[in-house]
């Protein structure tokens, strides 16, 4: 569930931070931290999945 909603907040991280760029939104700090929070709950969803597959 963390790699899905991971990967959908880098998506949307992502749209929010090319609109800021273009000036069509004012939230660049909130889609960048869309996309640390989505890498990071990518990351912590493989580890935590590692982590119980091998155990």
């Amino acid at each position: 569930m963390a790699i899905l909603l991971g990967v959908l907040a880098l998506i949307f991280g992502g749209i929010g931070r090319s609109k800021a760029n273009r000036g069509e939104a004012t939230n660049a700090g909130q889609a960048m931290a869309g996309i640390i929070c989505g890498a990071v709950g990518i990351a912590l969803g493989i580890a935590f999945g590692a982590l119980v597959l091998l155990s």
